[in-house]
């Protein structure tokens, strides 16, 4: 059930009445009144859709190393950023996300419409859009496990037993939060605790985040996570 909000007061700001708006831009990124994450999607589709006649010209001239590095360079940071929060929200907007992705690896490789997106990505080496979110989201996980992350989230996480029974990363097992809702089980909070219990302790025990990174991707790219 969608959620409704009826704009039945004002808010003020130096006798300026602030202007009640759908949706608002901030860092690059779409908030919508209803955190669907829509508005976003349609963002990185405007932006992304504008390379596909490039895309097209490029392909009689480029070979895969090329394909990774234009998509390195000009696709992937608009999938990426804030895929934290919209990673998640909901399938059919990943899965427009996913098309896109597909779609523009699919033209510079000179593949048919209909050919497998999955063995062009492991061909690739490259993430489709829900493992890029568990990556990004693992990522954070172990840099709050190595206190590498702003001091306000020293107690984002709660684990299992006592902090100081523990030496590595690899130990920490978290307590995903109870949420009775489906925006709160799609949160950072708890699909972070999830995501990180099931993710391997060789990986978990990396000792840079670079390495963790490396080590996540490759495993990403071989297996799917199973924490729903």
């Amino acid at each position: 059930m969608a959620l409704v909000l009826k704009k039945d007061f004002s808010i003020f700001m130096n006798g300026t009445e602030i202007e009640h708006v759908t949706a608002a831009k901030y860092l690059c990124v779409y908030l919508d009144e209803q955190l669907t994450w829509t508005k976003h999607v349609n963002y990185i589709e405007n932006k992304v859709v504008k390379l596909t006649s490039v895309c097209y010209y490029l392909s009689s001239f480029i070979n895969s190393d090329d394909v990774k590095r234009i998509y390195h360079a000009y696709i992937f940071p608009y999938l990426k950023h804030g895929i934290e929060f919209f990673g998640k929200y909901p399938h059919y907007n990943v899965a427009r996300l996913n098309t896109l992705q597909s779609r523009l690896l699919k033209i510079m490789c000179k593949r048919r419409k209909h050919s497998s997106s999955t063995m062009l990505l492991k061909e690739l080496k490259l993430l489709n859009i829900t493992k890029i979110f568990e990556m990004h989201i693992s990522t954070f996980v172990y840099k709050w496990a190595a206190s590498q992350l702003p001091e306000i989230f020293s107690q984002y996480y709660i684990t299992r037993g006592s902090i100081t029974e523990r030496n590595t990363r690899q130990a920490y097992v978290l307590d995903a939060p109870f949420y009775g809702t489906d925006r709160g089980q799609r949160s950072v909070k708890y699909l972070g605790a999830k995501i990180w219990n099931v993710i391997p302790n060789f990986i978990k025990d990396a000792p840079t985040v670079h390495l963790f990174k490396k080590k996540c991707k490759d495993y990403l790219l071989d297996n799917d996570l199973t924490y729903e």
